[in-house]
């Protein structure tokens, strides 16, 4: 499969450091894309979110996995467990974490999983969509239909998050079951609470499918946009493209339509041997009724040859070589069997070819930040 992707981290405009991390990595599994949202005091989140992002992406990287969703939560369970044992070793460190969202592009497939508020949207051409789940309190209240969609934009809680990675032993992210397959022109976006959090889904959506930018203009206009609504957070966008998608899923079609064209002859071959053998077997069973109605009026027919003579007509033999007939007309011919065999394309990947822009990391200066307002609520 080939795609295109860019992806950008801003500091902002009211925070004096990035606490946002991005990864982009091709790995023994797939091209693998991660947003992670920093949170802690005294460069905490840094760290938080730098880690985990190494810590996954070696994960994908040990061996090649048959489970990919089992994978997915591997990774993120061995980055928990890296951030809690930093975490231990440094009190100065006591509380950090991070969100991740995380988006795989395996041969002609996606999977994706998250923790917090970091958002992966998906976009067709025509409609636009959350796939991941927030793990936050405004998220609680909108599952119990407490508040609206409008309403949880402007809650006074909505920076409130209750899970991300390193700040319990267990963990419990959302993980999709299994990959589904893309098509040409598919737009994947991974961002913080940032960049969804300043922009509505309409406000992004109007710069995502705008096809005179590529994806390195959207993800700079996307975090130029968030700056100008007031860039209270620090933005991170990552935008995949398909430009191509995977061979092997137009092998596994050609090989379906093979299949059944396959299937659709040998019926075929049967159906025509069957009306062959019906009409063999209809033309004997009538030669065998004509030879003995002439045979029984056998009489006649010798009378009628006498008078036929007479008038210098034909003369029309009877007896045994009339008989004879039904042995010559019995011989069948020799039937044919043949094997028909579905023939298709071979299911052949193409890896990845990037041509997107490197990763953008704006780092500012390391002093203690308390204004973040991020909070872990324990669920």
């Amino acid at each position: 499969m080939e795609i295109n992707f860019s992806g950008i981290t801003d500091v902002g405009r009211s925070r004096s450091r990035n606490e946002d991390y991005i990864g982009q990595a091709e790995t023994l599994n797939g091209s693998l894309f991660l947003v992670c949202d920093g949170m802690g005091g005294h460069a905490g989140g840094d760290i938080a979110s730098k880690t985990a992002t190494e810590v996954i992406t070696g994960v994908f990287n040990r061996e090649v996995a048959k489970d990919i969703p089992a994978l997915i939560y591997q990774s993120f369970l061995t980055a928990n467990n890296a951030l809690l044992g930093i975490s231990s070793a440094n009190p100065d460190l006591t509380g950090m974490g991070t969100t991740v969202v995380l988006f795989l592009v395996k041969n002609s497939e996606v999977y994706y999983g998250n923790m917090g508020d970091s958002r992966l949207y998906f976009f067709n051409g025509s409609d636009f969509k959350r796939l991941s789940k927030d793990h936050s309190f405004v998220q609680l209240l909108l599952d119990k239909g407490i508040i609206n969609e409008l309403e949880a934009e402007i809650h006074p809680r909505r920076n409130e998050i209750t899970q991300a990675l390193g700040i319990n032993e267990t963990i419990e992210p959302d993980i999709s079951k299994s990959g589904f397959r893309v098509r040409q022109g598919d737009l994947f976006m991974l961002c913080s609470d940032g960049l969804h959090g300043m922009l509505s889904d309409k406000e992004m959506l109007a710069l995502i499918k705008n096809r005179e930018y590529t994806v390195n203009r959207k993800c700079e206009l996307l975090v130029e946009k968030a700056n100008v609504a007031g860039g209270n957070d620090n933005i991170s966008v990552q935008l995949i493209e398909v430009v191509k998608p995977g061979s092997d899923a137009i092998a596994e079609e050609n090989n379906d339509k093979n299949i059944k064209s396959s299937g659709s002859v040998s019926t075929w071959k049967i159906l025509s041997v069957i009306l062959i053998i019906i009409i063999v077997i209809s033309g004997l069973i009538l030669a065998r009724v004509y030879m003995s109605n002439h045979s029984m009026n056998n009489t006649d027919s010798i009378s009628n040859d006498s008078i036929l003579s007479g008038i210098g007509g034909p003369l029309i033999k009877s007896g045994p070589d009339s008989i004879n007939a039904d042995k010559e007309i019995s011989k069948e011919p020799e039937s044919r069997h043949e094997n028909y065999k579905g023939t298709g394309n071979s299911n052949k990947s193409i890896k990845p070819a990037y041509t997107g822009e490197r990763e953008v990391q704006h780092k500012a200066g390391l002093i203690n930040k308390k204004d973040s307002g991020l909070k872990v609520v324990k669920p």
